[in-house]
């Protein structure tokens, strides 16, 4: 810690962040922004992974708090699929991600219902 204090570097998190964590709140709140889901179901639509829009959004607001350090890109990857299932979507093969922090995601589609 005086080293860091020292160097004026910020404490970065190298283990898994927790329910309850700051961390794991900003991720929650930007997936789960009204907007955000608009951005998740249109990647969804061009057969893209719902995460690929959300993650620049993520690394963006988090800096070095986001990435497989910590497990935050998956974390963010199982937070967009529960908000994914909440929309009734089901999990589909991942797919290399373009632009982001994290390497890979799932893929969705719209759950058949029967008529």
């Amino acid at each position: 810690m005086v080293m860091l204090k020292a160097t004026n570097e910020k404490y970065i998190k190298d283990k898994p962040v927790a329910n309850g964590d700051p961390i794991y709140r900003a991720i929650e709140l930007i997936i789960n922004k009204p907007d955000h889901s608009d951005l998740m179901l249109d990647a969804t639509a061009k057969g893209r992974p719902a995460l690929e829009p959300i993650d620049p959004l993520i690394a963006a607001a988090l800096g070095n708090d986001y990435g497989g350090h910590n497990e935050t890109t998956i974390l963010a990857g199982y937070l967009v699929g529960q908000r994914m299932y909440a929309l009734g979507y089901e999990k589909r093969p991942a797919k290399a991600l373009q632009g982001c922090v994290a390497k890979t995601a799932a893929t969705y589609r719209k759950i058949k219902r029967p008529s």
